[in-house]
């Protein structure tokens, strides 16, 4: 009898890739019935509009979507010990995750200020 080489997704990448897509649905549903000049208006000059934001997620998504699942096949489903982020990584939770209010953190584009 030959052996299974069937691989099972752990159940915290399901529970993301349905997150995923009920967010897209949800994006649908918010904007579907937009006009191309309701979701290109930006709220003051340099200012992202609905559809700059909504881009923005959807090519984000096809860039690392891929190599996180190509990373992720036939890896073992126990839990991993560490996590070591690479530059990009470490740059995202330095500029955003923690920001420091002694040093000039970086921002997303539109946001504006009073807000």
């Amino acid at each position: 009898m030959a052996a299974s080489h069937e691989t099972f997704a752990p159940a915290w990448s399901i529970r993301l890739a349905t997150d995923l897509s009920a967010n897209d649905q949800t994006a649908r549903n918010l904007v579907g019935g937009f006009t191309d000049e309701q979701l290109n208006w930006q709220p003051a000059p340099g200012c992202w509009s609905i559809g700059q934001c909504l881009e923005h997620l959807c090519v984000t998504n096809e860039c690392y979507l891929p190599p996180i699942s190509a990373a992720l096949r036939e890896k073992p489903r126990s839990p991993a010990e560490e996590i070591t982020p690479g530059w990009l990584g470490r740059w995202f939770i330095r500029s955003f995750v923690e920001p420091s209010p002694q040093n000039n953190r970086a921002s997303a584009p539109g946001k504006i200020k009073g807000t």
